[in-house]
């Protein structure tokens, strides 16, 4: 819980992107603060493939904001315990594609 702190007695993200992520991926069983369950198999596979993308792609700066949000928006919905965690972590998943495909170099197409 380190990279968390109280506000209002609800749970609150330091702006770190990193430190967020890195809570995230290092603490497995509590993976879903706030939720208070562990990740089931579906959860578990979209966090398996968001690791991966942040592997590969979460050190690109263009990116940070949209990952900063949508963990923000997932760590809102988590702390209110309204049972969306499946739901928060799927955005979470979509933010990451939509900056991945935004940091992509584009190239004329030759016709």
């Amino acid at each position: 819980m380190s990279n968390y702190i109280k506000i209002k007695g609800e749970l609150q993200t330091k702006k770190t992107i990193d430190d967020m992520f890195i809570h995230y991926w290092e603490n497995g069983e509590n993976l879903l603060i706030g939720a208070f369950h562990r990740p089931n198999a579906k959860e578990q596979a979209i966090l398996s493939r968001l690791v991966l993308c942040w592997n590969s792609h979460g050190a690109l700066t263009k990116q940070r904001d949209a990952l900063l949000a949508a963990c923000e928006y997932n760590q809102r919905l988590l702390t209110e315990n309204i049972g969306q965690a499946t739901h928060a972590i799927a955005l979470n998943e979509a933010a990451i594609a939509k900056a991945i495909k935004n940091s992509r170099p584009q190239y004329p197409v030759d016709r």
